[in-house]
């Protein structure tokens, strides 16, 4: 089989039908050999039943307990039967000539390829919701570059909202990691170590997908803790990637300042999100140990490889 579209499915019945409905249409437009799989994660909602009922030629794996968007997603690719997987959200819906758009980079692209990830704006097409996101450092912090290229191009990072990728790599690498739960941050420690692992991401605008964002995770949790969830998922990133002696230093030199800024000025933001990570840090190191024979390029090496147009190492 040349690909599986996996779709990651919590309390989605709202959105669900309606991206089914554009996916088999693109996937079809392929000519490829295809099969589309759902993940449910113990939906509460009619997720399932819509699945069942109106969709019966897709692939509906339902699970009684709930355990999580990275363990969803590893269990929809580790059952997938396609060389190449791409990942949706359950609320995206697509172009008709998305899966070619994706796909085809596998085909030009040379050998060292990880993944592809597309372009997704608003439903009603006016505002981006995802664009090519790459990164600086500075003052011992990864920050986020976003830009908006026309053209395809290489990139750090990958959305799981709404990318592709080579099956057998997305395994080697050990798929998402699950402290990063509920969600946030996952995919792009994923992304950065295909880069570790000495392969390429590229951001391809062509045929963007439409997304309504936080859906499900923001009635969750609602706004604050989100926030809260996706600034601890940024520390642990940062805590289970750095290798670079250099950047180590200057992250362990500034959080400190940062936390003691933050305070002095009314806010608590870096600390909850201190907080709530260092429980993890166990977990962290076995992380950290596990992965190691899989680096071969330096966190250097990554960030000069991306453009921004900005430096890079700000401060020692």
């Amino acid at each position: 089989m040349e690909f599986s579209v996996v779709i990651a499915n919590w309390n989605g019945a709202a959105f669900l039908a309606r991206c089914l409905s554009s996916v088999l249409l693109s996937a079809r437009r392929t000519q490829r050999t295809f099969e589309l799989l759902v993940v449910d994660d113990a939906s509460t909602d009619a997720s399932a039943e819509i699945v069942r009922q109106q969709f019966p030629q897709v692939r509906l794996l339902a699970r009684n307990e709930n355990l999580g968007f990275a363990h969803t997603v590893n269990e929809g690719v580790a059952s997938a039967r396609g060389r190449h997987v791409i990942l949706l959200n359950n609320d995206v819906a697509v172009r008709e000539s998305f899966c070619s758009a994706v796909l085809g980079h596998f085909e030009r692209e040379d050998e060292a390829l990880f993944g592809v990830t597309a372009k997704t704006v608003e439903w009603d097409g006016r505002k981006p919701n995802y664009v090519k996101m790459d990164a600086v450092w500075q003052r011992g912090d990864l920050r986020l570059v976003w830009s908006d290229p026309q053209q395809a191009e290489p990139t750090l990072f990958l959305q799981a909202g709404a990318c592709a990728f080579v099956r057998e790599r997305f395994l080697e690498l050990g798929g998402l990691e699950e402290f990063f739960a509920p969600a946030y941050w996952e995919d792009f420690d994923l992304s950065w170590r295909a880069l570790a692992r000495g392969w390429r991401n590229i951001y391809e605008p062509a045929s963007p997908a439409y997304h309504l964002g936080k859906a499900s995770f923001r009635r969750l949790y609602g706004g604050d803790l989100l926030r809260h969830i996706v600034e601890r998922n940024h520390l642990l990133f940062l805590w289970s990637n750095l290798s670079d002696m250099r950047l180590i230093a200057s992250h362990c030199l500034w959080l400190p300042i940062r936390v003691a800024s933050e305070i002095l000025s009314g806010h608590v933001n870096t600390l909850r999100a201190l907080l709530k990570a260092l429980p993890t840090i166990g977990e962290i190191m076995r992380c950290r140990r596990r992965r190691a024979h899989l680096r071969l390029t330096s966190d250097a090496a990554i960030l000069r490889s991306i453009d921004t147009g900005a430096s890079r190492f700000s401060e020692p």
